[in-house]
């Protein structure tokens, strides 16, 4: 890697960085709001790819939900809906 490549790579990702940019402060203000921790909205946003599961999460945080549910919950948004049943995709 040298210096010329990073330069390359960071004016080529700028436009997108600066498209996600307000999404992440949007998340991270929202994390804050529904009582989340700085550590956990940070988690979130480093293990949540998809920023809409991100902010459908944030609307069972506080309830009692199992693990489990949220879990498929939010699979189910990552891919798309599809129907899934105890983690194994349904055949129908």
């Amino acid at each position: 890697m040298t210096m010329q490549g990073v330069k390359t790579a960071v004016v080529r990702l700028f436009p997108i960085a600066l498209f996600t940019l307000p999404f992440g402060l949007a998340f991270g203000v929202a994390a804050l709001e529904a009582g989340l921790t700085d550590v956990q909205a940070i988690s979130m946003s480093v293990l949540a790819f998809y920023s809409a599961a991100q902010f459908a999460a944030l609307g069972f945080w506080g309830e009692t939900i199992a693990l489990g549910s949220g879990c498929r919950t939010q699979i189910q948004r990552a891919e798309g809906s599809r129907d899934f049943d105890c983690g194994h995709q349904s055949r129908r």
